[in-house]
């Protein structure tokens, strides 16, 4: 997932949980970049607070959710499945803190495979995702928590 802080200079990407350790090459490339790379086995042993903690207060955010970097026992209906990946709750606390920090701009969900799918678990978890973000920014936009 990867999120984008919107600010007055051009959009770059600060804060990212990054689906895979073994990808070392990326990593550090999107580190000389200015990215802050949070991995999703740090996120398993630390939690997700460490990413909560880097992203800015008051931003304005657009979220790209690739559903790829999701442990396949949540999101089994991709073409990259990432054993060891971020689990449901891991997203849920990431957009309660999205929308508590700032404002959400808007949700781009890639790389879900609806023929990989088992049951609909994708399709029913990446609905309940986006309404999920859409309903904290909408909740918060009246005035309201939850």
């Amino acid at each position: 997932m990867s999120l984008t802080s919107y600010r007055a200079a051009p959009p770059r990407a600060k804060s990212a949980p990054w689906p895979a350790a073994n990808c070392s090459e990326k990593v550090n490339m999107a580190r000389r970049w200015g990215a802050k790379i949070h991995l999703a086995q740090d996120i398993h042993r630390h939690g997700i607070a460490p990413v909560i903690a880097a992203l800015p207060s008051s931003g304005r955010f657009f979220v790209t959710l690739d559903v790829d970097g999701l442990d396949p026992s949540v999101m089994p209906g991709t073409v990259a499945l990432a054993p060891g990946g971020l689990m449901w709750w891991h997203i849920i606390e990431l957009f309660e803190a999205l929308a508590a920090k700032g404002q959400i701009l808007g949700l781009n969900l890639v790389e879900l495979a609806p023929k990989n799918d088992l049951n609909q678990i994708s399709m029913i978890g990446a609905g309940r995702l986006m309404l999920k973000l859409i309903m904290l920014q909408l909740m918060k936009s009246h005035g309201k928590t939850g």
